[in-house]
């Protein structure tokens, strides 16, 4: 009985020190703000540098574009960014946790397991943080500032802010077109090739070579418009993607025609009947997207599909 007692009595009394502990962590976060905790001026912003266990980012901002450094550079989501220079540009920070060296690699904010982040204005250095983990009430994050012993408090999730994945860093959106602007939408299977095409305000759906034409259901080519002219993909395709790409020859192509004289082409890879991904690509670029097989579904008309 002893043996089994003293177990127990060892564990309500960590628990009881953690619980203590987290209460008066909780306790020291709203009595003292710092203010400007970094002291940066967001407009001065044009290059940061982004550390986490998993992968090193660097992200310049080009053309009023933020550009993620790669071979080859790609853009990133401008919100991603965005939301990561104004969590910490207006970080809200409470009292000092801990000044303890040895404690820094239990907040994660040591230089070896913390999310390091740096701020710059061309190579010239305006301000630096660890990002840490989570605190046990899951509303704040603990930080540091670099060479500092302080371990501080802030508010909201920084955490999930700063530790993505690669990938979810990059700009999903593949094309964005106004619907009402279109001049014509080209479909090529192997097997056949149709088009719909606009007159005055009137939709025609014509098998190749185009002589003769049927007249469309405006309304489903409206509806295969919305979706297709705010295209977007849900992922890329990695490494666990290969072998399932084809793009020679492609399922389908389209081809999509603007009444100002631009144009855009996508190409399908085939997919399984129970893939849960589909494939898309726009030719002479790297990336190859990921998208719903239901939406690629949706895509995949035939003629008859915009008959009345």
């Amino acid at each position: 009985m002893k043996r089994i007692l003293i177990p127990a009595v060892i564990l309500v009394v960590i628990v009881g020190i953690w619980l203590v502990q987290s209460r008066m962590e909780s306790k020291s976060i709203a009595p003292k703000t710092v203010p400007h905790f970094l002291q940066i001026n967001l407009s001065e912003i044009n290059h940061i540098d982004v550390r986490t266990t998993a992968d090193t980012l660097t992200f310049r901002l080009t053309d009023s574009k933020w550009i993620l450094d790669g071979t080859p550079p790609r853009v990133t989501d401008s919100n991603a960014v965005e939301t990561m220079i104004s969590a910490v540009a207006n970080l809200k920070v409470g009292n000092v946790i801990s000044e303890n060296p040895e404690r820094q690699r239990e907040f994660l904010v040591d230089t070896t397991a913390g999310n390091f982040v740096q701020f710059y204005n061309g190579d010239k250095l305006l301000g630096s943080l660890f990002i840490g983990k989570m605190s046990p009430d899951f509303a704040h994050t603990y930080i540091r500032k670099p060479g500092s012993k302080q371990v501080y408090l802030a508010e909201g999730m920084l955490t999930y802010i700063f530790n993505r994945k690669h990938n979810q860093w990059l700009n999903r959106t593949i094309f964005t077109l106004n619907p009402d602007s279109v001049k014509s939408v080209e479909f090529i299977y192997a097997d056949n090739t149709f088009h719909i095409s606009k007159s005055a305000s009137q939709w025609y759906v014509a098998k190749k070579p185009y002589r003769d034409s049927l007249q469309a259901d405006s309304l489903k080519v409206e509806n295969f418009l919305v979706q297709f002219c705010r295209l977007k993909a849900s992922d890329f395709a990695g490494s666990a993607d290969s072998g399932l790409v084809q793009f020679n020859p492609p399922d389908l192509t389209i081809n999509i025609n603007m009444h100002n004289g631009t144009a855009r082409t996508v190409e399908f890879s085939p997919i399984g009947e129970k893939s849960p991904r589909a494939y898309c690509r726009l030719p002479g670029f790297a990336d190859t997207y990921v998208i719903p097989p239901s939406l690629y579904d949706n895509f995949r008309k035939e003629f008859s599909s915009f008959l009345p």
